[in-house]
């Protein structure tokens, strides 16, 4: 993850009419370019080095746009997180020049018919506003599906009744509480019912 490119938003069409220009560049400066390519700020690129930097940004998210799943707020949380556990899985659209860019879509583009992408940590951050609406607390988590693996996955840790579950719902076979075994596990954020 260090060193990547990360992409947040809704398009990423501007990024390819990019790719001579981005492979002389830096990442500093191709993210300066490709933010100026995006006059109403849909995309915004940012360079991310470490894993609390992704984990700000999945934080930030959930504050700034929670409201977008507001009409959900009837659901129960077993029916919010099959509701996003069913949504097809749809991965990054992760190559402009050089570099690899992770996507982040705000809530009500990754529940839209078309989505950019809706992949582990666009998932996250639905259950997560749902989390927050809901004042259950949660964390980012980081993790592998093997032992001899670099964390590459994001999932949401929620805790219920004093206990930390893990609430994967990238897949539509996941489950809840997860049937998977995560490995190598980073805590990147967390919110403790409003503290």
């Amino acid at each position: 993850m260090a060193n990547r490119l990360l992409a947040i938003g809704a398009s990423m069409a501007a990024a390819g009419l990019f790719t001579r220009f981005l492979l002389q560049k830096s990442e500093e400066e191709t993210a300066r370019a490709l933010n100026a390519s995006e006059p109403d700020k849909a995309v915004t690129y940012k360079v991310v080095k470490t894993w609390a930097d992704v984990g700000e940004i999945l934080m930030g998210f959930v504050e700034k746009y929670h409201g977008d799943i507001a009409a959900y707020d009837n659901f129960t949380f077993k029916q919010w997180y099959d509701h996003v556990r069913l949504l097809p899985y749809i991965p990054d659209q992760s190559k402009a020049g050089q570099y690899d860019l992770d996507v982040f879509c705000r809530p009500n583009r990754t529940l839209a018919a078309n989505p950019l992408c809706r992949d582990c940590d666009d998932k996250a951050i639905l259950m997560a506003c749902y989390c927050f609406r809901h004042s259950i607390s949660f964390r980012f988590v980081a993790c592998s599906y093997k032992k001899e693996n670099e964390p590459e996955h994001c999932i949401l840790e929620v805790q219920l009744d004093g206990e930390w579950c893990e609430c994967d719902s990238t897949y539509p076979e996941d489950s809840f509480p997860s049937w998977r075994k995560y490995y190598n596990k980073i805590t990147l954020s967390e919110w403790l019912d409003g503290r």
